[in-house]
């Protein structure tokens, strides 16, 4: 099969594997996994028909082995198989890691799912099921192990399960926050924001203990994303996790159109992303 991804955009047999939402963001509402990765694939399959993640790629070319946290339902991996990347994604949906498997092999990669054993050489994408979040450890002796190159983290944040909040509050305090603060995000709606700082200081962590390069990658209205990059190097949280790094700020010209949930355009939807690399 020809892995160009003009022609594979043209000829997914997956486009029509998951039913389109009519939700917006998956982390906005409490989902069961097969609803959250059911909803985000809304998102992805315009992200991908639109060229957005062929964008990220364009950023990082020299980089052959990457680590993406988070695979969603798998569009992102695809792109950066077509792309020549090797591609290791941990992921705590299980949901998730079985439609990116099945995407990638409908589209000629050897994709499997991480038991005991992870070796490049046996295929394409290694698909890890497990949370980054309360498992550095773990990942960081598989990066090393496999000589990852970069690490990708791409419009941070998920859907919580119990256990995992109560990892993250734990987290969250010791970086300073309060119970209130907290307990303030939980009732306006907003845990996926503290969701995503948990995500980001994983992937944090994982970058300056392996002493790899970090890309992270945000979407929305150019100002929300430059406010959420500049934010990781201010906030009084997040300064404690970025302290080790120096960054170079990767911003295309203009804005990116992004589809809505609707099928409509929205004006000045734009992709941004900040390169990190630990001091």
């Amino acid at each position: 099969m020809e892995k160009n991804p003009f022609s594979l955009r043209k000829n997914l047999t997956s486009r029509k594997g998951l039913k389109a939402s009519n939700g917006g963001t998956p982390m906005l509402k409490k989902m069961n996994p097969e609803e959250y990765v059911e909803a985000w694939n809304n998102n992805a399959m315009r992200h991908f028909d639109d060229g957005d993640y062929e964008w990220i790629c364009d950023q990082i070319p020299k980089y052959n082995n990457v680590l993406e946290i988070g695979c969603g339902s798998g569009y992102s991996t695809l792109v950066l198989l077509l792309h020549n990347h090797k591609v290791l994604s941990v992921e705590c949906n299980k949901e998730a890691i079985q439609t990116t498997k099945k995407l990638a092999i409908e589209n000629g990669y050897e994709a499997e799912i991480a038991a005991r054993s992870i070796d490049f050489e046996m295929c394409d994408a290694w698909l890890w099921n497990i949370d980054a979040v309360g498992n550095r450890e773990s990942i960081i002796q598989v990066v090393n192990q496999l000589q990852i190159d970069l690490i990708l983290l791409c419009n941070p944040g998920g859907n919580l399960d119990s256990n995992l909040r109560m990892y993250e509050v734990k987290l969250l305090k010791q970086y300073g926050f309060s119970q209130d603060e907290i307990n303030q995000y939980y009732m306006q709606g907003a845990i996926h924001l503290l969701h995503k700082f948990s995500i980001i200081d994983a992937a944090a962590d994982i970058a300056i203990k392996s002493d790899k390069p970090l890309f992270i990658v945000e979407r929305g209205s150019r100002n929300q994303v430059g406010e959420m990059l500049d934010q990781i190097k201010s906030d009084t949280h997040m300064r404690k996790v970025f302290d080790a790094f120096r960054e170079i700020r990767c911003e295309p010209e203009g804005g990116i159109k992004l589809g809505d949930a609707d099928g409509k355009k929205i004006d000045k939807m734009f992709w941004g992303a900040g390169m990190f690399f630990p001091m």
